[in-house]
């Protein structure tokens, strides 16, 4: 099993969640539970990197954990019935990063933990298919300039062998992440893989307006 930069924390009472990260993910710790006890933990657990909720127990006391813990480390909420206004007020004033189904859910969990959070919206992006990210509210740039995200997409059609050492040539020392059809994973045991380009820019957008909150909100939280 590929070893990440620290554990990823689920408080949840859904069977589907814990299965669905565990088949994808080294999933370290997890409780059935809604317990703000157990999110305070993991906030001041130093090998946690992410922490994953699906159910708030008692939104009042959620939120309050929440805000602190969301300094220093993301926490990923299921929103399976969709955001309401309660949910998009609780993420503004928390920064938790809200997704609506398991397929978001593992692609957002994915970056977080293989990558390190992005410093800005501008993306490079290499490969085809670079109208994608036009599409979303990250500003593309081109391969060329000082990006703060990398978005490798395999050419269509390439074999595996191909498409993993166009991604690895095109990595960068900042967010980096890949599109290859089809295949959803890692390549080279760190580049999150995603087998569609909607998952990939989907998932750094995600991560992105994460990354813009702690900045606004509590500067140098990033270390």
């Amino acid at each position: 099993m590929v070893s990440i930069p620290g554990e990823v924390a689920v408080l949840a009472r859904s069977e589907a969640v814990l299965v669905a990260l565990v088949d994808v993910l080294p999933v370290c710790s997890y409780v059935r539970a809604d317990d703000a006890e157990m999110l305070t933990h993991w906030g001041d657990d130093p090998l946690t990197t992410v922490i994953v909720v699906d159910s708030l127990g008692d939104p009042r006391e959620f939120a309050q954990v929440a805000a602190r813990v969301s300094r220093r480390k993301p926490i990923v909420v299921l929103a399976p019935a969709g955001v309401t206004e309660g949910l998009a007020a609780l993420a503004r004033a928390t920064g938790v990063i809200l997704v609506e189904g398991l397929r978001d859910l593992v692609d957002t969990v994915r970056l977080l933990a293989y990558q390190p959070l992005p410093a800005g919206r501008r993306v490079a992006v290499g490969g085809d298919l670079p109208h994608t990210v036009a599409a979303t509210p990250l500003l593309p740039c081109g391969p060329d300039d000082d990006a703060d995200a990398c978005l490798v997409v395999a050419p269509f059609g390439s074999d595996l062998g191909t498409a993993w050492k166009t991604v690895l040539a095109a990595e960068r020392e900042v967010t980096t992440l890949a599109c290859v059809l089809g295949h959803d994973g890692l390549v080279g045991g760190r580049v999150p893989c995603y087998a569609y380009p909607e998952q990939a820019v989907g998932a750094l957008a995600r991560v992105t307006a994460y990354a813009e909150w702690r900045d606004r909100r509590h500067p140098g939280a990033r270390g």
